[in-house]
């Protein structure tokens, strides 16, 4: 007889994963049989994006004005029948219900929370600021975004919204929470609030207008924490004191803020088991120079997270870097990160000259990479086609390269490594050049790619030609299958 857990599977995967109804050979595999019933309800309400769904199965529910609306006590029988679909509901994603009226939370809520099995809890602004939340705290609750930050329904004004007791009361009714986002709003006593979250895995702040000083302090305390996406308010001074040996289990970084802001806090945290780096520089309004200094200063500091394995670097601030500066300051700038010895994935948005002996160099130091964007926007040179094959002979495992390459319509690529044994087996899949070619090289460029990369699927850039090349590129894969 097949047990509970493998039907579950079974119902999970021809579900649709529609919170307003259940999809339809769900339905009639539910109906089946008594031994499948449970499993597909389960499967059907774990999770819902409104509460109407309820409504419709209570006869209490009337509609006025067109909102729905509970006018009378619920019978004990409602009740009964409520509690049989709630207790299954493990996720809820809480839009503005606009046919829902706000009494009716209230009333659901009246005795327990409304889903008191509840694990996932995605609340728009509107019910933050309506105190609605109160009636889905439950104590089985570990996953929370206040609000969600992707949901279209933004208060009139969020900073202006103290949820500070809010946000403490939910720590004490769920303190096993293990992922918490928060965004938009003034949260009074953050930093004291969040110490008490010792089981907290996963921790989200964005766009806040403002943090306590401490608050670097007390996040680094958390002790099962591996996963920090922080924005930096400008002009808000953290104090760093003590936090050099804080984050005992952080894995993966993502910091969004100002040059001199990320610089300063980089300084100083600096989690030993980092693996994950991802730094959004934002533009601020400093000098060039100092712009300048502040990346480069922040590139230096990242050797000292040896088991960084992916690094993203983007944002505003490099984007704006002037394009005069010389071929060495910006190899200089982007020259630490070959310490980086255990890099699988690097995306790299500041312009970077390279040549075919760099090119060597980079591929020579990054071994265990899998995928590598480097952007290109300057007056410097650019590596040629036949370098590439640094890539083939040195980064077995790259499946994803965008690199600035020079195109020569009157060049006959020869790879340095052509008949290599592996050669054919290199599991290049995709290629990107930000840099435009013309109807004059697309021949050579297919041909010179083929010969590096002959896995190569996908290959792309600005302007139409490179759809002819990747045309070319099937041409000449076709040919030899067909060979």
């Amino acid at each position: 007889m097949l047990n509970y857990d493998v039907i579950r599977i079974i119902c999970a995967e021809i579900t649709d994963d529609s919170a307003h109804s259940a999809p339809p050979d769900l339905l009639s595999l539910g109906l089946s049989s008594r031994i499948f019933l449970e499993p597909a309800l389960d499967v059907m309400w774990q999770r819902m994006n409104s509460i109407e769904p309820l409504l419709s199965i209570l006869p209490e529910t009337r509609l006025i004005n067109r909102k729905k609306m509970i006018l009378k006590p619920i019978s004990p029988s409602s009740w009964d029948r409520l509690r049989f679909y709630t207790s299954r509901v493990r996720e809820f994603v809480a839009p503005l219900e606009q046919n829902v009226h706000d009494s009716v939370y209230a009333r659901l809520g009246h005795e327990n929370p409304i889903f008191p099995k509840l694990s996932t809890l995605h609340l728009s602004p509107r019910l933050c600021d309506s105190k609605t939340f109160l009636f889905f705290l439950a104590t089985s609750l570990q996953v929370v975004s206040w609000p969600y930050p992707w949901l279209l329904d933004p208060p009139p004004d969020a900073t202006s919204s103290d949820m500070g007791p809010s946000l403490s009361l939910l720590v004490s009714k769920s303190p096993e929470l293990r992922h918490l986002t928060l965004s938009k709003y003034l949260y009074s006593g953050l930093s004291l609030t969040l110490k008490h979250l010792v089981a907290l895995e996963r921790l989200s702040v964005m766009d806040l207008s403002h943090l306590e000083e401490d608050f670097i302090q007390a996040i680094a305390l958390l002790p099962k924490l591996t996963y920090l996406y922080l924005t930096l308010p400008a002009g808000i001074v953290l104090d760093h004191t003590g936090v050099e040996r804080g984050f005992p289990s952080l894995t993966k970084l993502r910091l969004h803020g100002s040059t001199s802001d990320t610089r300063k806090l980089l300084a100083v945290v600096k989690p030993h088991a980092l693996q994950e780096l991802v730094l959004d520089l934002g533009y601020e309004f400093a000098t060039e120079e100092s712009r300048i200094a502040d990346v480069a200063a922040i590139i230096h500091l990242l050797p000292s997270y040896p088991f960084l394995r992916n690094l993203a670097i983007d944002g505003d601030a490099l984007t704006e870097l002037p394009m005069d500066l010389e071929d060495l300051q910006l190899w200089l700038i982007f020259e630490p990160l070959l310490e980086l010895k255990r890099l699988e994935l690097l995306d790299y948005n500041i312009s970077l000259p390279v040549s075919d002996q760099k090119t060597l160099q980079i591929a020579c130091a990054w071994t265990h990479l899998k995928e590598l964007h480097v952007y290109h926007d300057s007056i410097g040179g650019l590596a040629s086609l036949e370098s590439l094959a640094h890539f083939a002979r040195h980064c077995p495992n790259l499946e994803s390269l965008s690199y600035p390459i020079q195109l020569q319509a009157d060049t006959a690529p020869t790879p340095v490594i052509q008949n290599h044994p592996t050669l054919p087996m290199h599991p290049l899949r995709s290629f990107w050049c930000n840099m435009e070619t013309d109807e004059t090289t697309t021949h050579s460029m297919a041909q010179g790619l083929y010969r590096i990369f002959p896995n190569l699927q996908e290959v792309d850039g600005p302007g139409d030609a490179w759809t002819q090349v990747q045309k070319s590129l099937w041409s000449l894969q076709n040919r030899q299958f067909e060979g």
